[in-house]
């Protein structure tokens, strides 16, 4: 892209379009493997912060090295099946596994998407029910 297309927001916006839809079929691949990896070490790391837990802890647990262990989280390495059933093993965990549709769009992802308030047993928190019941308590 010259300098003068810098000022067009259509060439800017092709652009980047290009770049980041300029991936093989492989890389594409390699990317979701990662992205699947980091889902089961992102409840890893929440299930490690309610408890307490320090990575160095979980890394002599797992009986790998901190700096192993970091190469992980960092998604430099991939997370095998072994260490999904290893991080299962220690957290006293079974991994929850479904499969759900593809989505294309982002604007029907959002309209997918769950709740930004916590449900609870009277409704929705915020809602004009649950404010009732919290009145009254």
């Amino acid at each position: 892209m010259s300098p003068k297309n810098l000022k067009d927001p259509k060439a800017v916006k092709a652009a980047f379009a290009k770049v980041l839809n300029d991936f093989t079929e492989e890389e594409l691949l390699e990317m979701e493997a990662l992205a699947i990896g980091h889902a089961y070490l992102s409840e890893a790391q929440r299930i490690m912060d309610e408890s307490g837990m320090l990575r160095k802890d979980l890394a002599e647990r797992m009986s790998v090295s901190p700096s192993f262990l970091t190469q992980l989280f960092r998604g430099d390495r991939p997370v095998s099946d072994y260490h999904k059933a290893q991080l299962a093993k220690i957290f006293k965990v079974q991994w929850a596994v479904k499969a759900v549709p593809l989505v294309k769009s982002y604007a029907k992802a959002r309209s997918m998407s769950v709740a930004a308030e916590p449900v609870t047993k009277y409704g929705r928190a915020g809602s004009a029910k649950q404010k009732a019941v919290g009145r009254k308590g």
